[in-house]
């Protein structure tokens, strides 16, 4: 079977009445959630320097970088609204596909440069979600999983031919140039801000191969299926059959969940319960002799894999070989961090808390185990979790979570994650309207106002900047 042409045949004839509500519904709350992240993110050390390296590449002003009122070219622009989503782990994921943070940039660049129809913006999210969908349930059981799929060169090449008007030929020819040099990360690149650039690489081929496939540049029109293609490059195992299967009827984005805080999603189970526990028994941190944490194996696994590194991670940190960024995929820090704040957002990862005796202590009373019915649960795709803590007073104190808040049936205000993103750096009218053009998207004759809209205060970005020095997590040299 032709799988590439398949796809491409379906994103180049799907039509925005072909799409029910509720999928309409899920891809506005993955822009309210991916710009939000997008938004935090641009306050921090990492997330300027990254909009620094970026505009330095190029004297390209087509499109509007989140979270700051600086411009790049198409291609850019989109690598640095990337890199803004993921530096917190902020992002989201549709099956096992971790989608938002390739899918969002591309299609909200090349519907600015081209001048789109809201409607165009909304279509393009939606195939670029089934797609990323798709491709990661095909390699899903090779050695790459999560954030980690290197599957988004094939949805981000789909993405931008869509919006250029590509036909179902030139757009398989963008998807054989995107993926010729089949891209895979690097494990320890989770160390740095390094993993920011997951899906930032990516799609910068995807609308590159889009570009080039265009302009007549000829690819392979079979890459993804092929015995020598890019599927069979990244993974050792394949289901092929997972491209096609329900394609235009079984909606992958019905899938997504968004992220409620800034950590694994694995993780966001755990940190909800131990929030809940703290709040409902107006809990301090010194209160907290002791806390026990029941999950999934996989959160025991994640939660715990940088515990053994020599010299620890806390010292690479200091020394600046290490970020926050494999603390957004710990357990005990987080769960520390989030039991003294009384809440887990970026804030909690900058050098204030890392460097906090408190923080450090209680995180090294905190022991994870595997539950398994929980286990069990996972591969029906719940997330649950318990939280016990022992008081020095003596109280036993809990509480169990059976599924992640941001999941299918679970959902959480998501249009408030992007508004208190905003909030710090534009007025609260123009937040509002933001969030009003993005409910009202399918009206909207270009995305235009919505821009507009997202486009930062100068004095208060200026102020916002100037405090988000508590989002920096890297030390001083």
């Amino acid at each position: 079977m032709k799988h590439t042409e398949n796809l491409c045949n379906w994103a180049c004839g799907l039509r925005y009445e072909d799409i029910p509500e509720d999928v309409i519904d899920k891809a506005k709350e993955q822009l309210y959630s991916i710009i939000g992240a997008s938004v935090l993110g641009a306050r921090s050390q990492a997330g300027r320097a990254a909009i620094a390296g970026l505009r330095a590449m190029d004297e390209g002003s087509a499109c509007a970088i989140f979270g700051s009122n600086e411009r790049a070219s198409v291609a850019n622009a989109a690598m640095a609204n990337s890199f803004l989503a993921q530096i917190f782990e902020f992002e989201d994921w549709a099956v096992y596909s971790h989608s938002g943070a390739c899918v969002v940039p591309v299609a909200m660049g090349m519907s600015e440069k081209l001048n789109k129809t809201g409607r165009d913006l909304l279509v393009a999210l939606v195939i670029g979600n089934e797609i990323a969908g798709r491709t990661g349930l095909a390699i899903q059981r090779g050695a790459h999983v999560g954030n980690s799929m290197p599957n988004h060169q094939a949805d981000a090449a789909i993405v931008a031919s869509r919006l250029l008007g590509a036909g179902p030929r030139e757009m398989a020819g963008a998807v054989g140039l995107s993926c010729f040099m089949a891209m895979q990360p690097a494990p320890v690149g989770y160390l740095t801000d390094a993993k920011g650039l997951i899906n930032a690489f990516p799609l910068h081929a995807g609308i590159t191969g889009a570009l080039l496939s265009r302009a007549g540049v000829t690819g392979n029109r079979d890459v993804l299926e092929h015995p020598a293609g890019y599927l069979a490059s990244v993974s050792e195992y394949l289901d092929l059959n997972e491209l096609a299967e329900g394609l235009g009827d079984r909606w992958v984005l019905r899938t997504l969940r968004s992220k409620l805080y800034p950590i694994c999603g694995y993780h966001i189970s755990p940190i909800h319960a131990a929030l809940q526990i703290r709040r409902e028994h107006n809990l301090s941190a010194d209160d907290i002799e002791s806390v026990d944490c029941y999950a999934a194996g996989v959160t025991l696994y994640a939660g715990s894999r940088f515990h053994t590194l020599e010299p620890d991670l806390f010292t690479r940190i200091e020394q600046g070989d290490a970020t926050h960024v494999p603390l957004l995929f710990d357990v005990p820090f987080p769960m520390a961090a989030a039991f003294v704040a009384g809440e887990l957002t970026p804030r909690q990862y900058g050098m204030d808390y890392i460097r906090s005796p408190q923080v450090r202590d209680l995180a090294g009373r905190i022991r994870l185990h595997v539950d398994a019915e929980m286990h069990a649960a996972y591969y029906r795709w719940e997330y649950a979790a318990r939280v016990v803590v022992k008081t020095r007073d003596g109280r036993s104190l809990s509480a169990e979570v059976s599924q992640m808040p941001g999941a299918p049936g679970h959902e959480f205000n998501v249009r408030a994650k992007f508004e208190q993103a905003l909030c710090s750096i534009a007025p609260e009218d123009r937040v509002r309207r933001a969030g009003d053009l993005i409910g009202d998207l399918e009206n909207q004759a270009t995305v235009t106002d919505l821009l507009t809209a997202l486009r930062p205060d100068a004095e208060m970005l200026c102020a916002a900047t100037a405090e988000g020095a508590g989002l920096d997590a890297t030390a001083e040299s």
